[in-house]
């Protein structure tokens, strides 16, 4: 937490905190401990909230369960209700550490455990992400459920951290957090958030008038601009910042204070864009510039930062507000049909962690304002990433049984994966031409052969060909495939891998001489026998 904001909220809660000095002690636990990730890599925060004045807390942490690393006594945050906030820090890079909180009268309020951030040279890292959670604290417990057995049943890094794209709760009210984020009948809530940090951006029902109470209250992260209220104290604004995390940087805008050009919030962005080193970009904010709906397409949101994602190399773009998943994209320049959506960037829609279901347009018509809609539906879901060096891959799940329910047992199931990669595009230097594709009865499938020509300086290493093109002069993002740069409805089943939701096959693995060829065979699954299109990409692993 910066000093301007201790020292505003150390203000705004010393008449609170003394007016109950003469009240019953350690009545015990409000908000369970839950963690922040500020940012150094041999840190974490460790937060929770007492149900009355208190002086007795003690946190207590180590690589096992005897806590035996160190042990401190955790006063108030002279803030109101009771908050206590304590960054542990000297924590060796790439570690589990356990920790507990303990009161002296109450005994444990929570323990809990957490792996810290690698080197800072670490190419390879995995994290969760998910958004809108507000309202239905029955749904985003049982998201959180299958969050949680991720990292338990699939792969332990996994617990590293999340992201969260706004819209935690439904109001920013001490009430509302207390019902719905921190609701301690909320098993998998408490668990979850007790053992993996979460990261995330301010989203519209956090905000009042451009302001917000509660939200920095309980998500002090490391705001650099944050500046109170000049008419309520008590509120701040300005919640923009940016951390790096292993080989990734993410940029998280605050859509409620002002970011067109020339305003502070702008210039930080530019600056902050520019100036990172890491490989991987995802910048977050609230409300789409691109979606499937409900919510209509933010124009400020394309206006801005379209131009920055294309300027400074974005490689993902994460956003919430409408309340499903949703993809956006264009995979060249001719598909952006004259909008500002940078191509082959995809532009994800996370809203349906626990808020009220929306549901989509996939029609992808400029009359309905929700246009290069690759992928979208209307379910409880959260996303997987997982870097490895120059490939990222997101893997979205939908959570079948989520419902306003306790559900003893839930279950996830795949929605899409989208893998991108940071492969040198040599297209400019080669050649292609596609045989003709014929049927054949017997295996059902259409198969022809693909002869791409090194036209310039030899090539070394993998060569792979994504066909990411889509047919010359159609616009209409209808004819694209849900995860494929083909017609839609047709499927190479020969692909070795995928680029950024184009199927990809591997043409060589060592290099193209120049004025060499390689004739590649094609097999494609077409039921509905349409003309089959496509512009091969050829990339350099």
């Amino acid at each position: 937490m910066n000093y301007t904001m201790k020292k505003s909220l150390r203000s705004l809660g010393l008449a609170a905190a003394f007016s109950m000095l003469g009240t019953a002690a350690f009545a015990g636990v409000l908000k369970h401990p839950y963690l922040i990730y500020p940012g150094q890599n041999t840190t974490m925060e460790v937060l929770w909230q007492d149900t009355t004045t208190e002086t007795t807390n003690t946190l207590s942490w180590g690589t096992d369960t005897t806590y035996s690393l160190g042990s401190v006594t955790v006063p108030e945050n002279n803030s109101t209700a009771n908050q206590h906030i304590y960054t542990i820090t000297g924590l060796t890079p790439n570690t589990t550490y356990y920790y507990q909180v303990a009161d002296a009268t109450n005994g444990v309020y929570g323990t809990g455990s957490f792996i810290t951030a690698p080197d800072n040279s670490a190419t390879n890292v995995k994290f969760l992400a998910l958004g809108d959670t507000r309202t239905n604290p029955f749904a985003l417990d049982n998201v959180m459920q299958e969050m949680s057995n991720v990292y338990k049943n699939v792969d332990h890094e996994y617990q590293r951290f999340a992201i969260h794209a706004g819209d935690w709760v439904s109001s920013d009210g001490e009430s509302n957090w207390t019902a719905e984020w921190f609701d301690p009948t909320k098993t998998d809530i408490v668990t979850f958030t007790a053992n993996t940090p979460i990261n995330g951006v301010k989203g519209n029902h956090e905000d009042n008038g451009g302001y917000s109470q509660f939200f920095p209250k309980y998500f002090p992260f490391p705001y650099q601009y944050m500046a109170a209220n000049p008419s309520n104290p008590a509120q701040f604004n300005s919640f923009f910042w940016s951390f790096d995390y292993g080989p990734v940087h993410f940029t998280l805008a605050d859509q409620y204070t002002t970011y067109t050009p020339g305003s502070p919030q702008y210039n930080w962005l530019v600056s902050d864009l520019a100036n990172t080193t890491k490989p991987w970009k995802i910048l977050m904010f609230h409300e789409p510039g691109w979606n499937a709906g409900t919510h209509t397409n933010n124009v400020t949101a394309q206006q801005v930062f379209d131009a920055l994602v294309k300027q400074y190399n974005v490689d993902v773009v994460y956003m919430g507000h409408s309340h499903n998943y949703a993809r956006c994209e264009v995979y060249n320049s001719a598909m952006a049909n004259g909008d500002s959506i940078v191509p082959n960037v995809p532009y994800v829609t996370s809203g349906a962690g626990g808020a009220p279901l929306d549901a989509v347009d996939k029609t992808n018509t400029s009359a309905s304002g929700w246009r290069h809609v690759v992928l979208a539906d209307s379910v409880y879901q959260y996303e997987t990433f997982n870097v490895q060096g120059k490939t990222l891959t997101m893997n979205v799940f939908k959570v079948n049984n989520a419902s306003t329910k306790a559900i003893a047992q839930t279950s996830s199931s795949p929605i899409e994966t989208l893998v991108l990669n940071h492969f040198t595009d040599v297209s400019s230097q080669i050649s292609a031409t596609t045989s003709n594709i014929v049927y054949n009865r017997a295996t059902k499938l259409y198969t022809g052969n693909l002869t791409i020509t090194n036209n310039g300086s030899a090539l070394t290493g993998t060569i792979d060909v994504a066909l990411d093109g889509i047919i010359a002069g159609i616009a209409d993002p209808t004819t694209i495939a849900q995860n494929n740069g083909l017609t839609s409805g047709v499927t190479l089943v020969n692909a070795t891998g995928q680029n950024n939701g184009a199927p990809m096959i591997q043409a060589s693995t060592s290099g193209l001489a120049n004025g060499a060829s390689i004739a590649i065979p094609l097999s494609f699954s077409n039921p509905s026998n349409v003309k089959i299109n496509f512009t091969p990409a050829i990339v350099q692993e």
